[in-house]
């Protein structure tokens, strides 16, 4: 029963601890001796441990301090490889890009020189044309016309032939 009592003495809190710990009772005191000097205190939260809960399991002010800017640290170094990991994909992205852009010029360039020799060879077709020939187009045009007009009307002016079967020639 003596050990007992001997364990429900005050125990030094973390509050207390720069403080001077309170003595505890021999143990060769009487119960009522020991019954009467004993009372329960609360101790007030200390300010840099309120936002400390369940992150450390000491009671060092040191060792709580160290954990703390060793998470800090481990927390910077994840931001840092993330922001690593985003730049490195967003170089990426633009290398792309300039390459996507390097080909388009390529295109629009060869497109530009295939419109100016189309252009070139518009130029000097109607030229060529107007030398080469002494028939205007538009004349042939008309010929082919009045040629296919007359061998439509000779082909409608063709007998028909009779719904009846041919006679039998002897």
């Amino acid at each position: 029963s003596s050990q007992w009592r001997q364990a429900r003495s005050a125990v030094p809190q973390p509050a207390e601890a720069g403080a001077a710990a309170p003595t505890t009772p021999p143990p060769a005191m009487s119960a009522a001796a020991a019954g009467g000097g004993a009372r329960l205190e609360i101790a007030p939260a200390v300010a840099s441990q309120t936002n400390k809960a369940g992150v450390t399991s000491g009671t060092s002010a040191e060792v709580e301090g160290e954990m703390a800017a060793n998470q800090q640290l481990q927390q910077a170094k994840e931001d840092i490889a993330t922001r690593d990991a985003e730049l490195q994909d967003l170089r990426t992205r633009v290398a792309d890009l300039e390459k996507l852009k390097q080909q388009q010029q390529a295109l629009i360039a060869m497109k530009d020189t295939d419109l100016a020799a189309a252009q070139k060879r518009l130029s000097e077709a109607p030229a060529a044309a107007q030398q080469g020939s002494g028939f205007p187009m538009w004349l042939i045009g008309g010929l082919v016309l009045i040629v296919a007009a007359v061998v439509a009307w000779l082909a409608a002016r063709r007998r028909k032939p009779s719904p009846l079967p041919p006679l039998p020639r002897r």
